[in-house]
């Protein structure tokens, strides 16, 4: 990952995900919490008109960088990843994705640093929005048609 980059974009398997880096420079989130901040809502605000839009299937995935440290101990990496990756959820609701969009919401605490990393690198704290594209293909007839496209 690129330490300057504040938004990353990946084709994957099923889609394109999309990954926010909490990064000092560009904060996506109020420090060690999971309140967005105001660049952080209007990413996700952005991003929402599109996918609504476009009726991807959403998957959420929210991850801390080792080295966390709450106010108390009830409040640990994965109440701190999963509140993340359920308030990125809620704010695409509110800017218009339907809830039935969503496939899941994940959280993995510091349990998954990026590779060739260091764990507690701000890299780190990101959230992982994947835009599943499978549905949107089939429902515009392509999935049937592809089949006769590679003979």
């Amino acid at each position: 990952s690129d330490p300057e980059k504040s938004i990353d974009l990946e084709v994957t398997s099923d889609g394109l995900r999309v990954t926010l880096y909490d990064r000092d420079a560009n904060p996506f989130f109020v420090d060690n919490t999971a309140e967005y901040t105001e660049w952080g809502e209007f990413v996700v605000e952005t991003m929402s008109w599109l996918v609504h839009r476009h009726r991807f299937k959403v998957r959420v995935d929210g991850y801390v960088s080792e080295g966390f440290k709450s106010q108390g101990p009830d409040y640990t990496v994965w109440e701190l990843s999963s509140d993340r990756a359920n308030v990125t959820r809620r704010l695409m609701e509110l800017y218009g994705v339907d809830g039935e969009q969503f496939e899941g919401v994940s959280s993995y605490g510091d349990s998954q640093p990026l590779p060739f990393i260091h764990p507690t690198a701000e890299s780190n704290d990101r959230v992982s929005i994947s835009l599943v594209l499978s549905e949107t293909f089939n429902t515009l007839g392509f999935e049937d048609n592809f089949d006769s496209l590679v003979k």
